[in-house]
């Protein structure tokens, strides 16, 4: 009845099933739905103000990381520490977690059915696609997901060329690498990227500049593993394909 989620994702899910009035407590950095506005904040992403967090009464403290689990164990407050989702699957199985959780268990079968239902309806849509056109995915100075990061498998599911397809985990990939391999589209996910990219002299001769197709994205679409996930990979499908530009 009384959470303290410490996880954006988390505090998605927990709203997307009606339940965001038993979040007591977040971090920071949490900014979506816009009632999260109105719930205490406990410390950011890997900071805690454990003095905080118990004068709230947590039924259950959830987190993604260890930090805190002792400190907060010593002190009695019961905590579910799980790792973030590295699968679409995944996704699904966290979000019917949840619905476990907070009795909301009817709720968040219909909700996965309906992500299942869009990515399907995305899947058919590129049956006749054999291979989608390149793309660089920036999140900073040119910062960039290999295809074993959870969005590098967003970008396989749409049958894009990732060119940092040699990365593993996350790189940060030269001017002149990406020249040479000359993204058709260019992803920016974080703020004023579009234009950072744009003005630089040296990716004047890139085919996704000189066509127009750097684009940004919010960058909580493709990161955080709750339900807008879909939302995310709806956005790249018609970014990556001409849709909806």
């Amino acid at each position: 009845m009384r959470i303290i989620a410490f996880d954006s994702a988390a505090v998605e899910t927990i709203f997307a099933l009606s339940r965001g009035t038993r979040i007591v407590g977040t971090h920071s950095f949490v900014s979506y739905p816009p009632e999260v506005a109105n719930i205490a904040k406990v410390g950011d992403a890997f900071n805690l103000n454990i003095e905080k967090v118990v004068a709230l009464k947590p039924d259950l403290f959830y987190t993604f990381f260890d930090g805190p689990l002792a400190d907060l164990e010593k002190l009695g407050v019961k905590v579910l520490y799980m790792k973030t989702p590295e699968t679409l699957d995944q996704v699904y199985e966290r979000i019917q977690l949840w619905g476990r959780i907070t009795e909301e268990a009817e709720l968040s079968e219909k909700v996965v059915a309906t992500m299942k239902l869009r990515v399907d309806a995305l899947n058919q849509r590129l049956a006749s696609v054999d291979k989608g056109p390149r793309v660089f995915h920036d999140v900073g100075d040119l910062w960039t997901p290999g295809l074993n990061t959870f969005q590098g498998q967003l970008y396989t599911m749409l049958k894009a060329q990732n060119i940092a397809s040699d990365v593993q985990g996350w790189g940060q990939l030269s001017a002149e690498t990406i020249v040479k391999r000359d993204p058709q589209v260019v992803i920016e996910a974080y703020p004023g990227g579009v234009q950072t990219f744009k003005s630089q002299a040296a990716f004047q001769s890139v085919t996704a500049v000189r066509e127009g197709r750097v684009y940004d994205i919010n960058a909580d679409l493709v990161d955080l593993t709750g339900p807008r996930i879909v939302d995310g990979l709806e956005t790249l499908y018609s970014l990556l394909y001409g849709e909806g530009r």
